[in-house]
């Protein structure tokens, strides 16, 4: 009967857990239900409410469309579009998001999933800190790799199509390894084919603000 007054006792005496349900947000994730609880090491706990996807790449769980909330505050400290591939993990005290992109930087200049951008969620006088970086340890091409790819470029024919856009790929990874000549192809590529419409248009445009992000270490426009 003592073990059991004590028990229940100690129960009440002890400060209730936050939920971790998002919060109301702009984004159509207000009050949604956590997909998943990040706990972090100085006890502080974060809540992701949003998308996830195991079919992206074998034995890997991706995010996308998502908020992430401390638990038990009333806003939100940041959303991920649907178009974004995250993954995310813990490290000490420390929420680590990176987002993928898929480019031609494995072996034999095969596409990968690699992290273009990262993104470290801690927490200073309990305030949420987002610390953004570009991802530095991306694989540089060697020059042999460079060389193809640049040949590649001048040999390309004047149809456009998803193997050419693919050598604009492999131009973006070579001018981020050092290549004048492969930037200079690059930003040229839109008026090699007489200017990209649609998806074309939309795949060049992102390679050229990877660019420049890798230019300026900043997502800010």
């Amino acid at each position: 009967m003592f073990l059991l007054l004590f028990l229940s006792s100690f129960s009440f005496g002890q400060t209730q857990q936050p939920t971790c349900n998002c919060p109301p947000n702009e984004f159509g994730l207000s009050n949604a239900k956590a997909d998943t609880v990040f706990h972090l090491s100085d006890g502080k706990s974060v809540a992701l409410c949003g998308s996830r996807n195991t079919n992206v790449s074998k034995g890997r769980t991706f995010y996308s469309g998502f908020v992430l909330a401390a638990c038990g505050e009333a806003h939100v400290i940041k959303f991920w579009g649907a178009m974004l591939e995250c993954q995310l993990h813990v490290h000490h005290d420390t929420l680590i998001v990176e987002t993928l992109e898929r480019l031609p930087a494995g072996k034999n200049m095969r596409y990968k999933w690699i992290a273009w951008t990262i993104e470290r969620i801690y927490f200073r006088n309990g305030k949420a800190v987002n610390d953004f970086s570009v991802n530095r340890h991306i694989p540089r091409y060697t020059k042999q790799e460079i060389r193809s790819a640049i040949l590649q470029y001048e040999k390309m024919g004047e149809t456009l199509s998803n193997a050419n856009m693919e050598v604009a790929d492999k131009l973006f990874m070579s001018a981020i390894s050092g290549s004048v000549k492969a930037r200079i192809y690059l930003k040229d590529f839109n008026h090699y084919f007489d200017g990209l419409d649609g998806d074309y248009l939309e795949w060049y445009d992102g390679l050229m603000q990877k660019l420049k992000l890798w230019d300026t270490g900043t997502d800010r426009k």
